[in-house]
């Protein structure tokens, strides 16, 4: 922050990576398909996240594979669907219209239902 509003170019493109840039914020929708428990059971969560630029931000050991903790402040909105925010030993379903703000927290989302279920997030970069 404050953002460049005269680059040049698809402010978008490139690979995705997880975290916002120093100083600045993301926002991105993302679709969370049913979650298979034998399948889940066989992800590599670090080499899942290492793709976002993120292997660091697992949670080894954890009782979800995608269990991860981010430097952020996460906005997100459940826009439809539902789904289970996992946290250390604490767990919260979410359906649609629900808001979560983070802080710098140990999570993960899992979806647990028959359902495809769509979130947007804002992440703001965090110290």
């Amino acid at each position: 922050a404050p953002a460049d509003v005269h680059r040049e170019g698809d402010p978008v493109a490139g690979e995705f990576v997880l975290h916002p840039p120093t100083g600045g914020t993301v926002f991105r929708v993302i679709e969370f398909h049913p979650e298979d428990p034998d399948v889940l059971a066989k992800l590599d969560g670090a080499a899942a996240f290492a793709e976002m630029g993120a292997s660091g931000n697992v949670i080894e050991g954890a009782r979800h594979p995608f269990m991860h903790r981010t430097e952020t402040v996460d906005y997100a909105v459940v826009l439809s669907g539902e789904i289970t925010m996992m946290l250390d030993d604490t767990d919260y379903l979410l359906k649609a219209g629900d808001t979560v703000v983070q802080r710098g927290t140990n999570h993960a989302w899992s979806n647990q239902s028959d359902d495809v279920c769509v979130m947007a997030f804002v992440l703001i970069d965090g110290k």
